[in-house]
């Protein structure tokens, strides 16, 4: 499953899911070369949901699209990163084959759910709709 090589170690797209729910699962090998012949092992799982009619259906808030997409864009992502660290060049590959049938195992099923897509783009508004934290200026002076 895994393709990078040392020769070329930058993150790769190794398996695209095209989800239940509309969203797209992309598995991306980010493992990169520590020193000598050891590796981190980067297992990126990035889930992107569309910010479509569909997904917003079903929920007890009525949302105008457009405002949603107003706030958040056409469509938000999630990102899930497990690494294990100076890992052996030789047992990087099985080790990265083994985090993804291990996570996919565990998570495809709610990742699929309509109720997941739904609440990632109505969390991620919630979050647009949240005015940034400013500190008072003599919190910010008292930390000097």
């Amino acid at each position: 499953m895994s393709q990078p090589s040392i020769q070329n170690a930058s993150p790769q797209v190794v398996q695209t899911l095209a989800l239940e729910n509309g969203a797209c699962l992309e598995v991306i090998d980010a493992s990169r070369p520590l020193a000598g012949d050891r590796w981190q092992v980067n297992a990126v799982f990035r889930v992107t949901v569309p910010v479509i009619e569909a997904v917003l259906a079903g929920g007890s808030a009525h949302l105008e699209l457009g405002e949603v997409r107003r706030r958040v864009g056409d469509r938000v992502v999630f990102e899930k990163r497990l690494e294990r660290t100076f890992i052996a060049a030789q047992e990087k590959d099985l080790l990265f084959d083994r985090t993804v049938a291990r996570y996919l195992e565990g998570a495809l099923d709610y990742l699929s759910r309509p109720t997941f897509a739904r609440n990632l783009v109505m969390r991620r508004y919630q979050q647009a709709l949240k005015p940034f934290f400013h500190p008072r200026q003599e919190e910010t002076d008292a930390h000097r």
